[in-house]
C-alpha cells in the first residue's frame, strides 16, 4: 500500500505542482496521469504569497523616514557678538545678571548633556567679551 508521502515524492519527483493539499485518491490520479490537467490548472489559480509583515514594515519605515536636514552654517564670532554691539552697558549689565547664574548653573549641572554644557559656555563668554569691549570704549 502506497503512502501519502510517497505519492507527494513522486508528485514531486515529476515536478508536478499543487500536490501538497490533495488527498489520496487525487494524488494516485495525478501521479498516474489520469488527473495532470486538472493538477495544473489548481497550481495557476493559487495566488502568490504575500511578503512577510517585517519586509512591508521595513518598506514603510523607508518611505517615511524624513530627509535629512542640511547642518545650518556656523555663524562666525564677529556676527554672533553683534547682537550686543547696540547695547548699551547698563543693558549688557543687566543681561548678564539675569543670565550669567542660569548659564553657570546649567554648565555645572550633571543632568545636561556635554553639547548644552558647550552652549552655555559659549554664550557667557560671548556676552562676558561685549561686556569688555564696552568697558574699553
Amino acid at each position: 500500500m502506497v503512502t501519502i508521502c510517497e505519492l507527494q515524492i513522486e508528485a514531486k519527483s515529476l515536478g508536478l505542482k499543487g500536490y501538497s493539499k490533495l488527498k489520496k485518491a487525487d494524488l494516485i490520479k495525478l501521479v498516474d496521469g489520469e488527473d495532470r490537467p486538472k493538477a495544473k490548472s489548481k497550481a495557476k489559480k493559487e495566488e502568490p504569497k504575500p511578503k512577510p509583515k517585517e519586509q512591508l514594515k521595513l518598506k514603510l519605515k523607508e518611505e517615511s523616514k524624513p530627509k535629512p536636514k542640511p547642518k545650518p552654517k556656523q555663524k562666525s564670532p564677529e556676527f554672533r557678538s553683534a547682537k550686543y554691539e547696540n547695547k548699551t552697558m547698563n543693558q549688557l549689565i543687566k543681561i548678564r545678571e539675569k543670565i550669567e547664574p542660569k548659564l553657570r548653573k546649567l554648565m555645572m549641572d550633571a543632568g545636561a548633556t556635554e553639547a548644552e554644557k558647550e552652549r552655555a559656555k559659549k554664550k557667557l563668554k560671548e556676552l562676558l567679551d561685549a561686556i569688555e569691549k564696552k568697558r574699553k570704549t
